[in-house]
């Protein structure tokens, strides 16, 4: 049920040590699959009987600009020029194959300016996308109204979102942005929408890191699909008229199949 679809590359980054010709083909491998996916899709659903869930939709590849060292990790992020270099690879090796870039899992300021300027000779609309501390804050300490107010300055912004964090700091954000309606004029002016997907795991420690986990990070048992859908998305939109939803990591396809079948009668999108 999702509209976007996106490209499976996270990981393809210099600090899980991948060299950079290893990144640009398994980039280039992760692009050509998120397109082919979509492709087979529409293929299979051209002689279906028209749904509301599948009439006239458009299905979107979005190119995934994660975080080149760590996830959630600030004070990780790479130098300015080498970090911008790292994400310009990055596009150039999705480029064929995306209609969106989307740099996701960002962490503060710095590290979407990085993945903006790195695409942005592109030529491809940008999502931006940061993770959230528990106050709603950037995992940086800064706030949200500054690091939206930052990239809407830039004319490929399409979207500002955040994700894989719990959805009580997606509640902390949105409320914050509501009590300025100025930017969210400016958002509307430019045509900049506002979009979540959090994710299903507990809380992320500060000095979390890959490299030194043992396993994989534990779910959360307090959040089933209807949970989900009805204390925070649906609220979401309602509430603070977003337009771009989803889910993170611990998000099914079977959770975002039942998103949608709530959202047939909506104009929001799916992620």
């Amino acid at each position: 049920g999702a509209d976007f679809v996106t490209s499976n590359n996270y990981s393809l980054t210099p600090g899980s040590g991948f060299s950079k010709d290893q990144i640009i083909s398994g980039c280039d491998v992760a692009g050509s699959l998120a397109r082919t996916s979509v492709q087979q899709f529409q293929s299979e659903n051209l002689n279906r009987k028209p749904s509301k869930t599948n009439v006239g939709r458009t299905i979107l590849v979005l190119g995934s600009l994660p975080p080149l060292v760590e996830s959630y990790r600030p004070d990780l992020v790479r130098e300015h020029k080498d970090g911008r270099g790292w994400y310009n690879t990055i596009g150039r090796a999705l480029l064929p194959h995306v209609d969106v870039f989307i740099a996701e899992t960002l962490s503060s300021i710095e590290e979407a300016s990085q993945a903006i300027e790195g695409v942005e000779e592109l030529g491809k609309p940008i999502f931006c996308s940061w993770t959230l501390a528990s106050d709603g804050c950037l995992r940086s300490g800064e706030s949200v109204q500054d690091a939206i107010r930052f990239v809407s300055k830039e004319k490929l912004i399409h979207a500002v979102l955040f994700n894989c964090c719990e959805p009580e700091a997606v509640d902390k954000a949105l409320s914050t942005i509501a009590k300025e309606p100025g930017l969210n004029d400016e958002l509307k002016e430019k045509g900049i929408e506002i979009g979540a997907y959090p994710n299903r795991l507990t809380p992320i420690a500060t000095d979390w890191s890959m490299s030194m986990s043992t396993g994989p990070q534990s779910m959360r048992k307090d959040l089933n699909t209807s949970d989900l859908w009805s204390r925070f998305i649906s609220r979401w939109i309602e509430d603070y008229k977003l337009t771009l939803v989803g889910g993170c990591c611990g998000i099914t396809p079977e959770d975002i199949s039942y998103f949608r079948q709530q959202m047939t009668n909506m104009k929001q999108r799916t992620m």
